[in-house]
């Protein structure tokens, strides 16, 4: 019996359905902040002046930069584990 696969969007529209619904919602508002932290901090390490306000707002910016990275990464540990998931039930 073959599994009937399911497009990419329908995969992240199942991510939302889940037990972890709320938290799913919660990391997309947070991955927002976080993403506008990271253009807001690359904006001001292009104009800083000095030294040490270049590595200030460049360490802003790979912080920022790994906080979408592990969000993103979770977020496609939920679509793996709910294509396993179906892949059972058949």
């Amino acid at each position: 019996m073959a599994i009937k696969e399911q497009t990419l969007f329908q995969m992240v529209g199942d991510v939302f359905k889940g037990p972890l619904k709320g938290w799913t919602i919660l990391l997309m508002i947070f991955g927002v902040v976080i993403t506008g932290f990271f253009i807001y901090s690359l904006w001001q390490f292009m104009g800083a002046v000095s030294v040490t306000d270049h590595l200030h707002w460049l360490l802003g910016v790979i912080l920022a930069g790994l906080g979408i990275v592990l969000m993103k990464i979770w977020f496609w540990l939920l679509m793996m584990r709910n294509s396993i998931l179906r892949a059972l039930e058949k």
